[in-house]
């Protein structure tokens, strides 16, 4: 089986830090606030994160222990949630790194919302403007 791997490239603000979820959802870090893309939040105290849904984590070395009973582990750039699903810190991607892992990789660039450009085509089914 063929591995092949979406990578989105995109501009942020200075002095925050984006992380890229294998859904293609994103958070981006501003000190110890965390920004999702969904329009919710975080904010962190010591080891505690606070979610603005109410919930909860708690980080213990490399492992983040969630309010409700999942968990994840960072192993080196990438984020392993206990559903299967990961994240990838984006700032420390290295193509080299991916072409030994996958068999092919296809590089998005833009940002996180579209725009009309008022071409014949452009709304044509199979065309995604952006990840929902």
């Amino acid at each position: 089986m063929k591995k092949l791997i979406f990578v989105m490239l995109a501009i942020f603000i200075a002095n925050s830090e984006t992380i890229w979820h294998s859904d293609g959802s994103y958070t981006t870090i501003n000190g110890d606030t965390a920004w999702h893309s969904d329009g919710s939040y975080s904010t962190r105290s010591g080891d505690t994160i606070y979610h603005s849904d109410g919930s909860y984590s708690t980080r213990s070395g490399n492992t983040t222990w969630n309010s409700d009973g999942s968990y994840s582990t960072r192993s080196g750039d990438t984020i392993w949630n206990s559903d299967g699903s990961y994240s990838c810190d984006g700032k420390n991607l290295k193509l080299e790194e991916l072409e030994n892992q996958f068999d092919a990789i296809f590089l998005c660039i833009g940002a996180n919302k579209s725009g009309k450009m008022g071409v014949k085509g452009e709304n044509l089914n199979g065309k995604f403007d952006k990840a929902n």
